[in-house]
């Protein structure tokens, strides 16, 4: 069986055209950065003793496409809402599937070369026959190099310390025969 955030994602993206999947994602997106964000807004969306009307007129808008209004309005009926980033998910994964466009993570210490990650795109999107969108995330004090690519679960990491007791490891193994 399907999980419930699956299952209204997908019912949900099935019945959007391209403008109302785009809408729904930058909604959703904002929805979900207030549930994260704002301690306030999420007690309200999680409470049972807001009223569902109170929490309709939080969150629903008028310029919402009536499909998705529908499917808000279901949300709070069955007092889902909480499901929103889950939801905002899977639908950004369908519609990469559907363009086949998907989005790469790059993790280092320091910025790294414009040709050497032109390069990695390229071998990327030979390798999964598909495009992406490479984004450089550089962190202080990283001694290693990740790549992620969170929409088809796949992740390759090479750090500093790791490389360090694999060998520490191997060695002693060695001696000890």
């Amino acid at each position: 069986m399907l999980n419930a955030d699956l299952k209204y994602s997908k019912a949900l993206y099935e019945q959007l055209d391209e403008v109302g999947k785009t809408f729904a994602i930058d909604y959703f997106q904002a929805l979900s950065d207030l549930l994260k964000k704002q301690n306030k807004f999420r007690n309200i969306i999680n409470s049972p003793f807001i009223a569902k009307q109170d929490k309709q007129d939080l969150v629903l808008t008028k310029d919402l496409p009536t499909k998705v209004q529908n499917f808000i309005k279901l949300l709070i009926e069955k007092d889902l809402l909480s499901l929103i980033p889950n939801i905002l998910q899977h639908l950004k994964l369908f519609v990469a599937q559907e363009k086949n466009t998907f989005e790469a993570f790059v993790y280092t210490q320091f910025t790294l070369d414009k040709d050497l990650l032109d390069s990695l795109k390229k071998q990327l999107e030979d390798r999964f026959k598909a495009n992406f969108t490479l984004q450089e995330v550089v962190i202080e004090n990283y001694n290693g190099f990740k790549l992620d690519l969170p929409q088809l679960g796949y992740e390759a990491s090479f750090s500093k310390e790791r490389f360090q007791e694999d060998l520490i490891n191997h060695i002693l193994k060695s001696i000890k025969g």
